[in-house]
């Protein structure tokens, strides 16, 4: 890439030195990214005049817009690159235990779209194994799931504390009692 930059500015400056002097290198370097391209290519970039600098050839026109061109995608490129860590841009993978899914993810999924609009989110829902296996295996980013599947090898971070919770009908006979209390298997 930057060997391209330098046949782009000796292209716009129509001069090695001109160029050089811009790009602040030597004009050894300039020249020899030229002649590597030539040699590469098996066609001339630029004729050479001594008194009036370089003149680009018809072939040397087509590949100065095509460098210009790949050049522009890669400063999109590094933009976009840089600004990953920066503000969330992009796709997101969220893993998620399946019974808190529809719970928990619905406000999250609001406020992200309305804070990030070019974020996309793509959930994957699956029980609590399958949430740390996907996030360890890189095809989620993050996982929401509960603290009771705690991996070694993955970071957790709590968002909230709270009780289990039971959800059962008014005329269900367990709905009179006032503690429940039920064995935990593993």
């Amino acid at each position: 890439m930057t060997h391209l930059a330098y046949v782009v500015a000796a292209a716009d400056l129509g001069s090695i030195t001109r160029a050089s002097a811009a790009l602040d290198v030597s004009p050894p370097a300039v020249s020899a990214a030229i002649k590597g391209f030539e040699r590469r290519y098996g066609y001339r970039l630029f004729v050479r005049n001594p008194a009036r600098g370089l003149a680009v050839t018809p072939s040397g026109r087509s590949f100065v817009t095509q460098a210009r061109r790949l050049l522009e995608a890669e400063r999109g490129f590094d933009n976009r690159a840089q600004g990953i860590g920066q503000q969330f841009i992009g796709e997101l993978h969220v893993g998620c235990y399946f019974i808190t899914a529809p719970f928990l993810l619905g406000q999250v999924v609001r406020r992200l779209a309305s804070k990030h609009p070019s974020l996309k989110l793509t959930l994957h829902e699956g029980d609590l194994i399958r949430a740390v296996r996907d996030l360890k295996a890189g095809y989620t980013d993050v996982a929401v799931t509960y603290d009771i599947y705690l991996d070694g090898g993955v970071e957790f971070e709590p968002l909230f504390e709270t009780s289990p919770h039971v959800i059962i009908s008014e005329r269900d006979p367990l709905a009179a009692k006032s503690v429940l209390c039920f064995p935990i298997q593993r």
